[in-house]
């Protein structure tokens, strides 16, 4: 019932943004995003209000396909900037990567068992995996690792319970309502419920990149412009990188 319920806050919460004045620049964005944008938010200086719709890449990106309103689209990785590229709602002059993560399995921070090695999470103690779901880029990457290292059988994929995006598979951890959990490494930094109890090898996984852009539709390009010319700056590269992203080079 608290996975049902959770998941009708963040629905709620993500639709707030279509509701917003036509005058605030909206930016549609990874959840795994959250802390460390709306940081950056407050540090870009304009006389726009800046509202977020904070979400799986995949929700988002059909929400715009659908018509929702916005003006930058965020994604954690390039699968859903492409879904969106190639049904023409981007500026393609726009788009470009800005940073890269891992990602880890956590579990409570008072759990006492400890994980010799990956293959730990085959023990019934871990009934309940949270990850994000098949179509979410963060349940991606973690089932790609999961099978590269020869974890995600028949048996395992009965333990896995599905979140709606990394945030949630990360908050079920963090108030024991899963024994583990896969999330992003700047997810695990910002929750002191959990704690790190195996890092993925980069070589279980593609490399995570996150791509911008501004929405073609968007009647506040110029605003967009200077948001991600500001997400480039040094002094937003400092705070990406406090928050544990990898800022990628241009």
């Amino acid at each position: 019932m608290r996975f049902l319920y959770l998941s009708i806050v963040y629905f709620i919460l993500s639709s707030q943004v279509l509701l917003a004045n036509t005058t605030d620049l909206r930016v549609f964005a990874a959840s795994s995003l959250t802390n460390v944008l709306e940081d950056i938010a407050r540090e870009f200086k304009s006389e726009r209000k800046i509202v977020f719709n904070f979400g799986a890449s995949s929700k988002l990106a059909h929400q715009i396909f659908s018509g929702a309103p916005a003006d930058i689209y965020f994604s954690a990785d390039n699968e859903w900037m492409d879904f969106l590229v190639n049904k023409d709602l981007i500026e393609k002059s726009s788009k470009q990567s800005l940073l890269s993560n891992k990602i880890v399995l956590i579990v409570p921070h008072d759990a006492t068992e400890k994980l010799a090695s990956i293959n730990d999470l085959q023990k019934s103690l871990y009934h309940h995996i949270a990850l994000a779901n098949e179509t979410v880029p963060a349940g991606k990457y973690a089932r790609i690792a999961l099978t590269e290292m020869g974890v995600l059988d028949s048996d395992f994929r009965k333990k896995i319970v599905n979140a709606e995006n990394v945030r949630i598979a990360l908050t079920w951890v963090a108030k024991h309502e899963a024994a583990a959990g896969i999330v992003y490494a700047t997810d695990a930094i910002i929750e002191p419920k959990v704690k790190v109890a195996f890092i993925f090898p980069e070589i279980s996984y593609p490399k995570i990149v996150y791509p911008v852009a501004i929405i073609k539709k968007s009647d506040l390009k110029n605003e967009a412009e200077k948001f991600l010319a500001f997400c480039k700056s040094k002094k937003a590269k400092v705070i990406f990188m406090k928050a544990g992203f990898i800022t990628l080079e241009h």
